[in-house]
């Protein structure tokens, strides 16, 4: 068995992109997701939290349970992590839910589980962390995990256009192009839409997405290579944002 030119063991480097591409379909319709339902639920967890103790639109209930803030002290960076479960309102949890149902799924079955939740939260992080370094308010919602999520698979599918259908090729991106300018239109036109955490998640999507392993390809990493390269991966992402914080010492 010979492996193809990314390095990854498990591919047979004879196949064609044709018997690629018949790989990457079967897998993404036989695959089980599982990651995608358990943030959904934790979400939705958060929020009947928020309820419970005063309500969603109630400033103080959300810096309680972790809500990002302009200027974080060391101590609080774990609010990074805690604000990506909690949001603001019916609409922007069902919105938000919505979106995660249409596209966690699809990009769980190509990256396979492990790498999806590592790509959701890095996402979620470096867009926290830029809204912190360059916002000027609260913020909430897991927009900036999502907008990761949009951003990933276009980045993979272009990494791998030789082996993709052209028709394909231009559906994903035409799909990818026009969800993420709807939602950068809808944030231009409402100041209280967290453009920074949308751009932040964007861009360490998409970043990722050109280097992660694509399981649904037949890209197979050992457990500890994905110790070893998915986790430095993510963490250099987040840390250069998080360097760039404003952070109170």
């Amino acid at each position: 068995m010979t492996t193809d030119h990314t390095g990854w063991r498990d591919v047979p480097a004879e196949l064609s992109p044709a018997d690629r591409y018949q790989r990457f379909a079967l897998h993404m319709q036989t695959a089980k997701v599982q990651i995608t339902y358990v943030i959904i639920a934790l979400c939705v967890a958060a929020f009947a939290a928020e309820m419970a103790l005063g309500g969603a639109d109630d400033g103080r209930v959300l810096f309680s349970l972790g809500a990002s803030m302009p200027k974080l002290y060391p101590r609080e960076l774990w609010r990074l992590g805690a604000a990506m479960f909690l949001h603001g309102g019916l609409a922007h949890i069902a919105l938000n839910m919505y979106s995660l149902y249409a596209v966690g799924p699809f990009v769980e079955k190509a990256f396979g589980r492990a790498a999806f939740a590592g790509l959701y939260a890095a996402s979620g992080l470096a867009g926290f962390a830029l809204s912190a370094r360059l916002g000027g308010q609260m913020s909430v919602g897991a927009s900036g995990a999502i907008f990761g999520c949009f951003a990933a698979m276009p980045a993979a599918f272009w990494r791998l256009r030789s082996e993709v259908p052209r028709q394909l090729f231009g559906r994903v991106m035409q799909s990818a192009a026009l969800t993420i300018g709807i939602n950068v239109a809808y944030g231009l036109s409402n100041p209280r839409i967290d453009n920074w955490g949308h751009l932040g998640g964007m861009l360490c999507g998409a970043a990722l997405g050109l280097v992660f392993p694509i399981e649904a390809r037949g890209d197979r990493m050992p457990g500890a290579m994905k110790i070893v390269v998915l986790i430095p991966a993510m963490a250099t992402v987040v840390a250069l944002l998080l360097a760039a914080m404003r952070v109170h010492t």
